[in-house]
């Protein structure tokens, strides 16, 4: 999903996943195999990631505002299509 622009290590996810359920935003359930696991989000969690994505939505939107208002200084006529290359979509 990145486009390998994020690589996590296998560390970094472990941790991460014990600290979602340490406060309580994931369940760890086991499988019947050795080491089989899956996590699946509570209610708490789904809450923290309603607020999580709402915050983003306003950071991303002033980000986009601030580049606009750039671009409109620097004479860029096409926005869309320089959004597209800063962010390489095809």
């Amino acid at each position: 999903m990145s486009k390998g622009l994020w690589k996590p290590s296998p560390g970094s996810v472990y941790f991460v996943l014990k600290r979602l359920r340490e406060e309580g935003s994931i369940l760890e359930i086991t499988g019947e195999g050795e080491g089989e696991r899956a996590y699946i989000i509570t209610e708490k969690g789904k809450r923290t990631l309603s607020k999580m994505k709402d915050a983003l939505r306003r950071d991303l939107k002033k980000q986009a505002l601030i580049l606009s208002l750039l671009m409109d200084l620097a004479g860029i006529e096409d926005k869309v299509e320089m959004f597209k290359r800063l962010i390489e979509i095809p």
